[in-house]
């Protein structure tokens, strides 16, 4: 165990040199610019994302994408306008961010910093969230309110599923680098089998919503679909 512990270490640890030698300021571990970089191991779920965004836009309603803990844009794949939600972007990131990237600082955590972001989006109707809140969140891996964690993370899933287009869809990672899914993976369970697996299902089930789950490397993956409401 603690051997994988070493080797994921150091591959975390890789990912962070090459990035801070490649952007210089101002990055995540998992950073990201476009949108596509989260999907473009799913091309299946591209193509679905795609004909839904072609289909607003026959309707001639704009395409708004929100990244949670990221900093995307999804022009590429024919949104508007993305709306990122994150801890605070620099100048130099703002500066040479395109026209229809608009940055909103603020914390997963904080009730009142989330709240005023959902305002902010409400009536935008986001039709695709990627939420892959995983930077930043390593000192919650075992702990003992890492429940606590979970539920949080859930509680703003729910809320920013009551703001999104009927239709639209949300692509998540796994929150953090959870140890329970190393121990899972040494027993040798599929991802479909994983705790979070179960707990995300059994919480979509609440909900007006079909879910996808997809079992990779560095998985499992999962998207959301809010159904016509």
């Amino acid at each position: 165990m603690d051997k994988i512990v070493e080797v994921m270490q150091f591959h975390h640890n890789a990912v962070v040199e090459s990035l801070r030698y490649k952007r210089g300021i101002d990055y995540y571990p998992v950073d990201r610019i476009h949108t596509y970089e989260y999907l473009k191991s799913f091309p299946e779920w591209t193509e679905k994302i795609g004909k839904y965004f072609e289909e607003l836009h026959s309707e001639s309603l704009g395409v708004v994408h929100v990244d949670i803990c990221g900093r995307t844009e999804a022009q590429s794949l024919g949104a508007d306008k993305s709306y990122c939600f994150s801890l605070k972007a620099s100048d130099i990131t703002r500066a040479f961010a395109p026209p229809h990237q608009l940055f909103f600082d603020g914390d997963i955590f904080n009730t009142t910093d989330f709240s005023s972001f959902i305002k902010l989006i409400k009536d935008e109707k986001p039709a695709l969230i990627t939420f892959e809140p995983l930077a930043g969140l390593e000192d919650h891996m075992n702990s003992p309110d890492k429940n606590i964690t979970y539920s949080i993370l859930l509680k703003r899933l729910r809320s920013l599923l009551k703001v999104m287009q009927s239709g639209g869809f949300i692509y998540i990672s796994k929150p953090f680098n959870d140890i329970d899914m190393v121990v899972e993976f040494m027993e040798g369970k599929s991802q479909f089998e994983y705790t979070f697996t179960h707990k995300l299902k059994e919480f979509v089930k609440s909900l007006d919503c079909r879910i996808e789950v997809i079992s990779s490397l560095g998985g499992p993956y999962f998207l959301i679909q809010k159904l016509n409401s």
